[in-house]
């Protein structure tokens, strides 16, 4: 009995809801048994197209979507939508054939069919834009990667620059360490010969002046000798 009701909730009802079911016409709530049965039959058809026809074309789209999601392959769909009709088909009222008791015409099924199609496309579509989608998505992390490892190089050649800079510029504070030892070398060689000369012209000086008293003193003592004779 469950499986009954399922097979009652297909998903084609759900895009084709009838406005009565067979149970009903089995029970005689839709028509009274006095009224003409191909009448009845024509006007529930027409009803059902009313209905059919009144549906919105996203409504019915959003509706096929969500079950068709939910199967494996669109095989299964057509399978599921074959089986169904064979339920439909295999219910009888009275001594009405087969084919005059199944409410989904020809024109009905030409339409599921073509919303089939449609969702179908769509998904191919939707496939297509993953697919591209993906494809721009490795493009960019790529081009990402590509710029990463350019700034990474830029960075280690600046890094690399500046080291270079700055052992050039270490190199030249070691030579002027250099030249400045050497100038002071130059300049204390230079005062200590100074200072040697400066000394070395007032030993002479002093050694003068102290010929020069010499000669003074020896001068004196002969006058002095001679001036006591």
């Amino acid at each position: 009995m469950k499986e009954s009701e399922d097979v009652d909730h297909h998903w084609v009802e759900t895009l084709f809801p009838p406005r009565f079911t067979f149970q009903d016409l089995l029970e005689g709530k839709c028509h009274s048994t006095e009224e003409p049965r191909i009448s009845s039959r024509r006007q529930i058809y027409l009803d059902v197209l009313r209905e059919v026809q009144e549906q919105e074309e996203k409504t019915r789209r959003s509706n096929l979507a969500k079950r068709i999601i939910r199967e494996d392959q669109s095989k299964s769909n057509v399978e599921e939508n074959k089986e169904s009709g064979k339920i439909l088909n295999a219910w009888t009222y009275g001594e009405i054939s087969v084919g005059e008791t199944c409410i989904w015409n020809e024109a009905d099924i030409n339409k599921l069919r073509a919303a089939l199609m449609e969702l179908q496309r769509d998904r191919w579509r939707l496939r297509e834009q993953l697919r591209s989608s993906e494809e721009r998505l490795k493009t960019e992390r790529e081009e990402r990667k590509r710029l990463q490892h350019v700034i990474l190089w830029a960075e280690l050649r600046r890094t690399r620059d500046e080291y270079r800079l700055i052992k050039q510029e270490s190199s030249d504070l070691g030579w002027e360490l250099e030249r400045m030892k050497e100038q002071q070398k130059i300049e204390g060689a230079r005062q200590a010969e100074e200072a040697r000369l400066q000394n070395q012209a007032a030993t002479e000086k002093l050694l003068k002046e102290l010929q020069e008293a010499q000669v003074e003193l020896r001068t004196e003592k002969e006058r002095h000798r001679l001036s006591q004779l």
